[in-house]
């Protein structure tokens, strides 16, 4: 019996040899490149550029595994004078074991910057681009040509390598962590964003350029009646209306705030039901709230009041039983900043804002951080607590669930009373001042499923500072996930790949007028916690492809 177990051994290592040793002519190997110093051209103060376009490209170039920058000691054999021609490069390589060699131009002029990239491997033709773009959109364009140049060499035969992440996808693939799947319930999005980390593309994603502000809130929506929609994105102390042409934000008219005024979000409704929605915009001055309500149009006076200095926090919700949506009103408490016992319905009458019938909610809670959840017949009342966590009552008001996880946290404070506020803590310190941080939005929709079942759209915000630091509120980085009720709890059924940055509002919308909506999502770039005066706002669009 041992004979003939050791005879079996050794045939079977015999054959695991052999398939070793097998040719394996569809198997990948992986493929490496230099990429030389770009020449710079242009004026002084503008040197950084050139210097940083070519690591950037570099790291956008990189696929772990796949494409991979070449060793140390190859880019000293090489150097760091780029080859002049296609036939230098060839040359260069030859005698390496590299197999592509990168080099470029940026040229800075009054019009923009110019890029030229040109990739070379040792037998292949030279892949060329050539680009013109503002100032503030060249990393966005090194990040699009490398991505081509990529595309390029794995899906146009040049090269037997398999690029990761680039299957095609299913055609109502689930999302990532959809574990509604065990209560028959599917996501119907085949949109590759929807991952969590990896993959290098930027498929069924648009992306704006760079504003140079860091933004708060905004509101996509018809403002003018004519059956497009605009884009309000509003700032520090300042609203601006935007209208995607050409795959562009144009800016078309902004409104000023004063500067004494914490400026919290803005929302849209069409109060008269005339077809052009009124912009709702919050603020908190001198200890109290401040709003304002205005038109819009382009082609005359751009913002013009409808309803000025508000002594209300004012929000617009969908609310039961149409789940439509509705201006909702808070006045400043007696003794609390926030008491859920005073949120109105409210109508805008005779150049004033006045209070309809009482909506009853939860203790707690306040304009900003419920929302109202369609479950068969009836809903559930969504309620994000001071810490961010998700709390989900009845309709009749009885708590059913709270989350461990929290959710759409915001830099927006509201300054509360130095007394003690039942409710949202005491202080610890005499000379500590306390906030109440104003949430994101939350969305609700059935746009993901197709179905009759709703999703609550929330941000998971990422940071380790936040962590630890209690008013560090500058996120690093962000995901949207789609929550539904199981009927025991909130449960994931996708999320975004991870998103850099401060993610500072969200919602789903046409926002170019295309016919389909799609998950924008607000974000302020992150240079880092002690550069934080060069933030940047720019505007995401992920296509939910449902057909």
């Amino acid at each position: 019996m041992r004979v003939r177990y050791v005879s079996a051994l050794q045939a079977l290592t015999g054959l695991l040899l052999a398939l070793v040793l097998l040719p394996a002519p569809a198997m990948a190997q992986m493929k490496t490149f230099m990429v030389f110093p770009f020449t710079y051209m242009g004026p002084p103060q503008y040197q950084h550029y050139g210097k940083g376009a070519s690591s950037r490209f570099e790291r956008k170039l990189t696929l772990p595994g796949t494409l991979e920058p070449a060793s140390d000691s190859v880019a000293a054999t090489l150097g760091q004078t780029a080859p002049a021609t296609a036939s230098d490069a060839r040359s260069l390589l030859a005698g390496t074991n590299t197999d592509y060699l990168v080099w470029g131009n940026v040229s800075v002029g009054e019009s923009g910057v110019v890029l030229d990239v040109t990739l070379q491997g040792l037998t292949a033709d030279p892949i060329h681009k050539s680009s013109e773009v503002p100032m503030d959109e060249v990393t966005m364009e090194l990040d699009r040509m490398a991505d081509e140049m990529t595309q390029t060499l794995f899906n146009a035969g040049q090269e037997d390598v398999e690029t990761p992440g680039q299957s095609a996808a299913a055609a109502n693939p689930a999302f990532l962590d959809a574990q509604s799947t065990q209560q028959g319930f599917t996501a119907a999005s085949v949109n590759p964003q929807f991952r969590y980390e990896g993959g290098t593309r930027n498929t069924g994603r648009w992306q704006s350029r760079g504003l140079r502000f860091a933004s708060r809130s905004m509101a996509i929506c018809d403002a003018t009646g004519d059956g497009k929609n605009e884009v309000f994105i509003l700032e520090e102390y300042t609203l601006h209306a935007y209208r995607i042409e050409d795959g562009k934000l144009k800016h078309l008219a902004e409104q000023k705030f004063s500067r004494k005024a914490e400026m919290i979000g803005v929302c849209a409704i069409d109060m008269d039901r005339d077809g052009a929605s009124e912009l709702v915009v919050s603020s908190f001055r001198d200890d109290l709230p401040l709003s304002h309500i205005f038109r819009f149009s382009p082609n005359g006076s751009g913002f013009s009041p409808v309803v000025e200095d508000v002594r209300m926090f004012l929000n617009v919700v969908r609310m039961p039983p149409n789940f439509t949506p509705v201006l909702l009103g808070q006045r400043k408490g007696r003794h609390r900043l926030l008491q859920s016992d005073d949120v109105y319905e409210v109508l805008v009458s005779g150049g004033d804002v006045i209070k309809s019938k009482r909506v009853p909610l939860p203790e707690f809670s306040n304009v900003y951080n419920i929302s109202f959840l369609p479950e068969g017949g009836s809903y559930k009342i969504v309620r994000l607590d001071k810490t961010g966590h998700i709390g989900v009552f009845s309709a009749d008001l009885k708590p059913e669930y709270v989350s461990q996880e929290t959710y759409n946290s915001s830099a927006i404070p509201l300054e509360l009373p130095n007394e003690v506020v039942p409710g949202m803590g005491t202080h610890r310190d005499a000379m500590e001042q306390q906030y109440y941080y104003v949430p994101l939005r939350t969305v609700v929709t059935n746009m993901m499923t197709g179905t009759d079942k709703y999703e609550l759209l929330m941000n998971k915000d990422i940071s380790v500072a936040a962590q630890i630091f209690k008013r560090f509120r500058t996120f690093t980085q962000g995901e949207i996930h789609g929550l539904f009720w199981d009927g025991t709890g909130m449960n994931l059924s996708w999320k975004t790949r991870r998103i850099k940055g401060t993610v500072v509002d969200y919602d789903i919308a046409d926002y170019d007028n295309n016919g389909q909506d799609d998950l924008l999502v607000l974000v302020n770039t992150y240079p880092g916690a002690v550069q934080l005066e060069y933030r940047k706002t720019v505007l995401f669009a992920y296509d939910l492809n449902l057909q």
